[in-house]
């Protein structure tokens, strides 16, 4: 029994104890022992016609516990049948939530914009919900329009954000507003290098942990997908090599030498003579110079087990790893990493929009982008967890446009971040993951997609054409009972039949047409509602995004300041 049918129950069932009362009070009044049934018909009708007069009578309390007898009875048999039946839900209860009460429950001061009339506040305590959002919309669906940049150009004093950026539209669209809105705007330009804030991984380093996980990475995300290796040996050996590098300009070098730069320059000075294996190039005297002074240096450890490998091994394991290190031979890209700019810390304490910039066609780069984001979630999550509270200051917002690109990785696997998704929410920051289908989710992790739609307490659906989405739409919104009749004729009758039958709230062919300025907000524990797609152009502050009249925003280097 539902909040609503429970509370008319109390209500109509208080009203009639109250009536059979009233009835019992006036029948004891008119009885007499001794009077004919007309007498006390007629005294009755005089007690009735005096509807708020009452006196004690003789019989009055056996005539009260009769009655209340009576309506015990008659509740019991109520309760028991409320118990057993499901009228008007045999096969299934869903519909469509009441817009207004989701507002009341879920609209606050400052909010995130879901639908052109329904948004969730960023207080996650009031109403209970994390933040983590799926959206979900086939190209043109309005992602960015509808979704993305209302909520960029929103100016909410305790936010930060954090946008993935595919060839920049969302930073060209809401840069200048942001700047105006008091936010310090951050750009990691993996398009335009030149015209890129740097971001040197070596910043963020804080445990020998977090280099094993930072190389791990490294070598995932550089390693084509489809190549496949039957023997790990190989990638542990890289993996290995790399470590003692990053753990020898980490412990041993100057600041202005920990980079991935000078990784590449020390490899350089390695060398393999296959017919002499005694043969120690100047890397070797390198690692052995320091293990003289500490024998226990974990980056010698690292070395050691890379050089367990006989000499053509040994060389093997050179070349690939000087093939994950060539991109940075490149100039563009030494420049990039070569200092930090970007401060993730800041994100926790005033207002930054970080965006990072990544090619819709070109994956090159995309590598960095995942060290980003992995090295993000970890500096937030050690911030949050070394605060009384265990929050942070500010949340952080992280909208994740085209999520199937991205590459995000928890500790030493590359799982989309589902460890962080899960996690989240206590610390104070939010995922938006943002997708073209369910498919996308399926095609990348395909054991364990359910858990990233599971982590997110808001779906909104905005339309497309793919299949296995609209399925999943539609055994979301599951099934509600309907009525429907039947009509049959025998000689000159013509019979009526009301029948009961369940059916799913949307069929997939249903999804499928959903009216292209339409979605669907799936909130947990809460029906579901059709509203129509957030307006853009009717955003308070639209005259300050490129679509209200703005100029574009473009990050140069030479002109803006890293702040």
């Amino acid at each position: 029994m539902d909040k609503k049918t429970l509370k008319s129950s109390v209500i109509m069932w208080g009203v009639l104890l109250g009536g059979m009362l009233w009835f019992a009070v006036k029948l004891a009044m008119s009885y007499e022992i001794g009077i004919t049934f007309e007498q006390f018909k007629q005294n009755f009708m005089i007690n009735a016609a005096n509807i708020f007069y009452f006196k004690a009578a003789e019989h009055t309390a056996a005539f009260v516990v009769v009655v209340v007898v009576i309506w015990l009875v008659l509740l019991s048999n109520y309760l028991f049948r409320a118990g057993l039946y499901m009228h008007g839900k045999e096969h299934g209860s869903a519909g469509f939530a009441n817009l207004r009460e989701l507002q009341r429950k879920y609209v606050q001061d400052e909010n995130i914009i879901l639908s052109q009339n329904l948004s969730i506040g960023l207080d996650m305590y009031r109403h209970q919900h994390n933040l983590n959002i799926l959206v979900v919309g086939g190209s043109g669906s309005g992602k960015g329009r509808g979704f993305c940049i209302p909520g960029l150009i929103s100016n909410t004093p305790d936010l930060s954000y954090v946008c993935s950026d595919p060839k920049g539209e969302a930073l060209r669209s809401t840069g200048h507003a942001l700047e105006k809105m008091g936010y310090v705007v951050r750009v990691l330009n993996l398009i335009d290098m030149k015209n890129s804030m740097r971001y040197n991984p070596f910043r963020y380093l804080r445990k020998d942990s977090d280099v094993i996980s930072l190389i791990t990475n490294f070598i995932q995300n550089t390693t084509p997908k489809d190549a496949h290796n039957s023997d790990p040996f190989w990638e542990k050996a890289e993996i290995a090599l790399l470590q003692a590098l990053m753990f020898y300009l980490w412990y041993e070098a100057p600041s202005n030498e920990q980079n991935f730069a000078m990784m590449a320059e020390m490899l350089r000075y390695a060398e393999v003579r296959e017919k002499d294996e005694n043969h120690k190039s100047p890397l070797d005297m390198l690692f052995e110079e320091l293990k003289h002074k500490n024998p226990n240096h974990i980056a010698c450890r690292q070395y050691d087990m890379y050089k367990l490998a006989a000499g053509k091994t040994a060389k093997s394991i050179l070349v690939m790893a000087g093939v994950s290190l060539s991109l940075f031979g490149i100039e563009e890209v030494i420049e990039l990493t070569s200092e930090d700019e970007l401060r993730f810390s800041d994100l926790a304490e005033k207002k930054v929009a970080l965006f990072c910039i990544t090619s819709d066609c070109d994956p090159s780069f995309d590598w960095l982008a995942s060290m980003l984001y992995t090295q993000m979630f970890q500096e937030l999550e050690y911030i949050a967890d070394n605060r009384p509270d265990g929050r942070l200051a500010r949340h952080v917002r992280f909208i994740l446009d085209e999520y199937a690109n991205i590459s995000i990785s928890s500790g030493q696997s590359n799982d989309g971040g589902q460890k962080v998704l899960s996690t989240c929410r206590s610390r104070n920051f939010s995922m938006n993951i943002v997708i073209q289908n369910i498919a996308q989710l399926k095609g990348l992790f395909k054991d364990t997609w359910e858990n990233i739609t599971g982590c997110c307490d808001v779906m909104l659906y905005l339309g497309g054409n793919e299949q296995s989405t609209h399925r999943y739409v539609a055994d979301e919104l599951s099934k509600a009972t309907i009525r429907y009749d039947t009509y049959g004729k025998s000689a000159n009758n013509l019979n009526t039949n009301i029948n009961i039958t369940g059916r799913e709230l949307m069929t997939p062919g249903e999804i499928r047409e959903l009216d292209r300025k339409d979605c669907i907000v799936l909130i947990a524990n809460e029906k579901p509602i059709i509203d129509r797609k957030y307006d853009l152009m009717k955003h308070p502050n639209i005259n300050l995004a490129q679509q209200g009249g703005a100029p574009p925003y473009y990050y140069r280097r030479d002109r803006n300041k890293a702040a």
